[in-house]
């Protein structure tokens, strides 16, 4: 092969989705094998590796296909991702940090207890 020349079978293989945007669709909603993931801000967007951005409408996203659910997986219920398969795991970050920032007001003397 030429320098520079590009073997099309490689090139096929690799499907870049970068500008394409996916949010929560009807059809994954009613789907039974859909999966719901959640994410601790509500509105985030994160990126899978082929450069599709996922959207949390709502701090929700629900899909049923089987390629994003197993990108997603793989960084769920990371507490450095923000993304979980289980709203506790929401739930619980943000009782945490409700409390730190009592026991912060309450440090500097502005809390109230």
């Amino acid at each position: 092969m030429a320098t520079g020349a590009v073997n099309s079978a490689a090139q096929a293989a690799v499907v870049l989705r970068t500008g394409e945007k996916l949010a929560s669709t009807s059809a994954a909603v009613k789907s039974a094998s859909h999966k719901t993931y959640y994410h601790r801000v509500p509105g985030a967007k994160t990126h899978l590796p082929d450069g599709l951005e996922i959207q949390f409408l709502g701090g929700v996203f629900m899909t049923d296909d089987p390629a994003i659910i197993a990108q997603l997986d793989s960084v769920a219920n990371k507490q450095a991702s923000g993304i979980y398969t289980d709203r506790s795991g929401v739930d619980s970050l943000k009782a945490a940090e409700k409390q730190l920032g009592t026991d912060a007001g309450n440090t500097a003397g502005t809390g109230t207890a």
